[in-house]
This record gives C-alpha cells, structure tokens and sequence, in this order.
C-alpha cells in the first residue's frame, strides 16, 4: 500500500474526525476538548510542521506541530484506525515527520492519554521520553517530551 503525506485540507481533516479510532476519541473525551474540528483545523492551519496522512489514497491521520511558551513544539495526531495498518512505511514516515518538527523546535513536549497504549509505545519507539507521572485533567494523561539536537 502507498503511503504519502499531503498538505492538509479541510476534507481530510473532516474524513479523519469522522472516522477517528476509538484510542483517540477517548483520548479528546478525557481531554474536554471543545469542537474538535475547529481545535485541530486552527492546530494544522497555525503548525510549524502539519501533514494529512494518506495510506491507498484515503486519509487515516492528521499530524503536526504547534508553538507553544517558551520556543517548545507540541507535537500533536490524530488517526483513523487503518492508520495502524502503514506498518514499516508508517515508521520511516514518522521519524521523517518528527525530523522535520525537530528542526523547528529544540523541544517537544505534550501529553498522551494514559489508556491510549498504541500511541505510547509509537512516542517511545520514536525516541520520546514518556513519564510515568499522570497529568491532566483527571490525572488521565502521560506528558512525554524530546530535545532537539538540531536547534
């Protein structure tokens, strides 16, 4: 299957967040997030860094990076459940993604839900620091982190 990253549109976010995997409901549900459409269409629209991830033509994530305080990048992705089926391709794509979020920010920083087990080995793999520590609202949250040595 290809893979590809394209700019991102408004139709691609629209798809992902129709068809949004389970992990990452629960996640924005235990983030309080209001009106995601609007939060992730700014994110992607104001990121450093944004992408809409393609695998056989069809949208299955929305990815990017955003300035927080103090110079930090707070990297940020939502999926679809055939994301998950990218596989080897899905790794190279996403050391390159984060390559390029390094090469804006000296560090990266946010926070995964603590159920979303996926996404935390991914972020480990990745290289990022996932502590043990809950945060959050409801204490439902990882905080996870990565130094740039690039910037």
């Amino acid at each position: 299957m290809t893979l590809e990253l394209r700019p991102v549109t408004q139709d691609a976010l629209d798809y992902v967040l129709e068809h949004l995997s389970a992990a990452d409901r629960a996640e924005m549900a235990a983030s309080g997030l209001q009106d995601p459409p609007e939060v992730f269409a700014d994110a992607a629209r104001d990121a450093a860094v944004s992408y809409a991830v393609y695998l056989a033509g069809e949208p299955v994530a929305v990815c990017g990076c955003s300035a927080g305080p103090n110079g930090v990048g707070i990297p940020w992705m939502i999926t679809t459940d055939k994301a998950a089926q990218a596989g080897p391709a899905g790794a190279v794509l996403s050391r390159r993604v984060v390559g390029e979020m390094q090469e804006h920010f000296a560090v990266l920083s946010n926070w995964v839900h603590c159920e979303h087990r996926r996404a935390i080995r991914w972020l480990k793999w990745l290289g990022f620091n996932v502590r043990p520590e809950a945060v959050g609202p409801n204490g439902a949250f990882r905080p996870f982190e990565m130094e740039s040595a690039h910037v």
